[in-house]
């Protein structure tokens, strides 16, 4: 089977999961998607030019932005992509939003993705 019609067909699976769940977001161009699929932990990705870039790790990063807790103590916590800030060839830069719930008080962060050719960099 051809990279682009294995990639189509896993982004196709991957898309219809997380619009469900209501957590994808496309460029302006539709060139490019932004989405989180939310089971027992998000999983974060942004999909351009036939490559899927796992950033699932930019819940973590919100977590500890907040600083309250460890992870594994919140009642829930969701992460979704809220904002494309930036979409050019080869570099994409998304803003991830994070909510977390703690004796019924949400709590929420937010942290910009960046990736470029191919690959999440923390910044």
């Amino acid at each position: 089977m051809k990279k682009s019609l294995l990639t189509a067909l896993l982004l196709a699976s991957f898309i219809s999961h997380a619009e469900a769940n209501k957590n994808v977001l496309w460029n302006a161009e539709n060139s490019a998607v932004a989405f989180c699929v939310v089971e027992q932990e998000s999983q974060c990705f942004i999909v351009a030019e036939e490559t899927a870039i796992n950033v699932s790790q930019v819940e973590n990063a919100n977590i500890g932005k907040l600083g309250i807790t460890p992870k594994e103590k919140y009642e829930k916590v969701i992460t979704f992509p809220t904002k494309w800030l930036q979409s050019n060839k080869n570099e994409y830069l998304v803003l991830f939003t994070t909510q977390a719930w703690l004796s019924g008080q949400r709590y929420t962060v937010k942290e910009p993705v960046f990736v470029k050719n191919g690959k999440y960099e923390v910044r």
